[in-house]
């Protein structure tokens, strides 16, 4: 893949096994504010999309008036633990250093400011980033591409240029509606028969394969 000055990557399952965090976030939140009692693997299912998402799964339509107290609850339990268990993914340093200052490197993501530059910055992988694109930032979440749209407009660069990364077809979908190129990771969240239906430029086992995909 030559041509390429930016590589845009998602967080979650894609730079950073966040699950576990995320999961015991909307446990807690399902338990005070629902007073459901979920096994940690159901709230784990929860997850994508965003906050807002997440809770609604959680809650049901039987319970959906409870919606903006467990968004707020979640995103202040989650604001103050959101890094006890993630870890970063093998490869994804390696990855980074080699691509750093060769590219420009970005993040896009559908987790709130706070937590994303908690995370990135205890697990020592903020200062690789000149762009992070969080759910605030966004009116549209992924598939839409206002994030790819944003950290262009950013950076000045053109779609043709740039690259996504991440783990769910979303991801992918995302980078083309953009104009860009969009790559999938298998060790993520996502399953990789979706992220292939969407017929993806390439399809990474490990972050570190990226550096054979990128021709500089």
């Amino acid at each position: 893949m030559k041509g390429i000055e930016l590589l845009i990557f998602d967080l979650d399952g894609c730079l950073v096994h966040t699950q576990p965090d995320i999961g015991l976030a909307a446990q807690k939140t399902a338990r005070e504010i629902a007073h459901k009692d979920l096994a940690l693997e159901d709230a784990t299912r929860l997850i994508g999309g965003g906050a807002r998402k997440a809770m609604m799964r959680m809650l049901g339509d039987e319970q959906m008036d409870l919606l903006e107290e467990a968004v707020t609850f979640f995103v202040d339990y989650y604001a103050k633990n959101n890094c006890e268990l993630s870890k970063v993914y093998d490869g994804v340093k390696e990855t980074l250093d080699y691509f750093k200052g060769k590219v420009h490197l970005a993040v896009a993501t559908a987790k709130i400011r706070a937590a994303t530059e908690n995370i990135l910055k205890k697990l020592g992988l903020y200062d690789y980033f000149e762009v992070i694109i969080c759910d605030e930032d966004m009116s549209k979440m992924k598939p839409d591409p206002e994030c790819v749209n944003l950290i262009l407009q950013k950076l000045n660069i053109a779609p043709e240029h740039a690259v996504m990364i991440g783990d769910m077809k979303t991801d992918v979908m995302a980078a083309h509606a953009a104009g860009a190129k969009g790559i999938g990771v298998t060790y993520g969240y996502g399953k990789k028969e979706d992220i292939l239906s969407v017929e993806p430029e390439a399809v990474l086992d490990n972050m570190k394969e990226l550096i054979n995909v990128i021709e500089l």
